[in-house]
Formats: C-alpha cells, sequence, structure tokens
C-alpha cells in the first residue's frame, strides 16, 4: 500500500508518494514509522551495550582478573 520515499536526484527534493488510501494522513503515517524505527534503534544500541560489557567481562574471567 505504501511505497518508498523517494528523492530525485536532480532537485534533491523528497517526494512522499500518496498512500492510495483516501483521507490517510501520509505524513502522520511517516512520523510513526520513523518513531518505530527511532524505538527500533534505541533497543539495538541497548543490545551492543549489553553485549560489549558481556564480551569485556568474559575477557576478564579469562585473563583470571
Amino acid at each position: 500500500m505504501f511505497r518508498v520515499v523517494e528523492k530525485n536526484a536532480q532537485s534533491a527534493q523528497f517526494e512522499v508518494p500518496d498512500s492510495g488510501v483516501e483521507g490517510l494522513d501520509k505524513s502522520a503515517v511517516l512520523q510513526k514509522v520513523m518513531k518505530w524505527r527511532q524505538t527500533e534503534q534505541d533497543k539495538l544500541e541497548s543490545v551492543c551495550r549489553l553485549v560489549s560489557h558481556f564480551v569485556a567481562r568474559c575477557g576478564d574471567v579469562q585473563s583470571g582478573q
């Protein structure tokens, strides 16, 4: 139903295609999607930090500290 936001290389302007659903505010939908993506990115960064700390602790245990 939705298409990817396309960039026009000649004008360097972004064009948001119509949603295909009458009465649907496409900017509100895109804002919601961006919020979802930000939440996903925040969670991923949190998991990466946890894994990094875990790996560091494994190194400490391995070296006998």
